[in-house]
């Protein structure tokens, strides 16, 4: 029986790759032969328009579909997760979409904001309701919310692992600091045991600059225990973008980008989530171009796209 590992991809800070970096996480260990559920939990729901959402009949939702869907109890009280989960285009991974507005076009973190004021029991709600499918999964992946406040506790909580993508900047060191306090916190509150995996940097640039600031993150963080993820993301604004052009996700776009090999060099070596048996299928699949489609969407034309050398 499987035993899924929910990992969060969160961060107390808006643009710095989280959907980019949860998204082909998750596609990563699918391609690997992993079943894996993602929930997109950030604003934008670029999560959900990247896999795309299925019903039990191979039905396409569109954005309208998917907005009216009910999923809010699910993040509030005891339901049937099953009825929360669908299909994605994708054969190993399945999703619970982003769907925004609840109440009368109220954004739904604000609604769970109200909800949960007073009453931070709600905040284990997620969790419980995640621990029912765990046993149908390898891995959950949560594209964590942008902000703090009782969502980002709830998804916390709701983690059993959190990984915190950062960027080499003057602005980015207080949500580090901030994550890592808030996880501690949240554990001592609710009987937690959440495993912070630390923070690597995202959308890289090297140089003399980005070592710089790599040596003084490491610095300051070594003496509360944060650990530094020894894996850089780079950056490439064309694969980046024509990658988001077409609704792929850069693995599956261009393998040969830097962005992708970081992103795999990531789960592999960096939080080492891909065993040894199960990276050879990964590498088979990727030499070969098979990116992983339900066999009824094999023919899906977002994935013939002529693939790119590096950019």
């Amino acid at each position: 029986m499987k035993n899924a590992r929910i990992i969060s991809v969160q961060a107390i800070k808006g643009g710095v790759g989280k959907t980019t970096i949860s998204t082909n996480l998750a596609y990563i260990c699918a391609l690997a032969g992993y079943k894996v559920l993602m929930c997109d939990q950030d604003p934008q729901g670029s999560a959900t328009e990247l896999f795309n959402v299925y019903d039990e009949n191979d039905n396409k939702l569109d954005k309208g579909e998917i907005k009216n869907l009910s999923l809010y109890d699910l993040y509030l009280r005891d339901v049937d997760t099953h009825k929360y989960i669908f299909k994605t285009r994708y054969e190993n991974i399945d999703i619970i979409p982003n769907a925004r507005n609840v109440r009368d076009d109220t954004p739904f973190d604000i609604v769970f904001e109200h909800e949960s004021r007073g009453n931070e029991g709600l905040f284990l709600a997620f969790r419980y309701n995640l621990l029912k499918i765990k046993g149908d999964y390898d891995f959950v992946f949560i594209d964590g919310y942008p902000t703090d406040g009782c969502l980002t506790n709830s998804i916390v909580i709701a983690s059993d692992f959190v990984l915190t993508p950062a960027l080499a900047d003057i602005y980015n060191v207080n949500a580090v600091e901030d994550m890592a306090y808030k996880i501690a916190y949240l554990d001592q509150k609710f009987g937690r045991n959440t495993r912070f995996l630390g923070y690597f940097f995202n959308q890289v640039i090297l140089g003399k600059d980005h070592d710089r600031f790599v040596e003084s993150y490491k610095k300051r963080f070594f003496n509360f225990g944060i650990d530094h993820v020894e894996v850089d993301v780079r950056y490439s604004k064309p694969v980046t973008q024509k990658a988001a052009s077409c609704k792929k996700l850069i693995v599956e776009y261009n393998k040969n980008s830097n962005v992708a090999k970081d992103i795999i060099k990531l789960a592999v070596d960096g939080i080492d989530i891909i065993s040894d048996e199960k990276l050879k299928i990964l590498e088979d699949n990727i030499e070969n171009k098979r990116f992983g489609l339900r066999p009824v969407l094999e023919n899906n034309p977002i994935s013939t796209d002529q693939e790119l050398e590096e950019e």
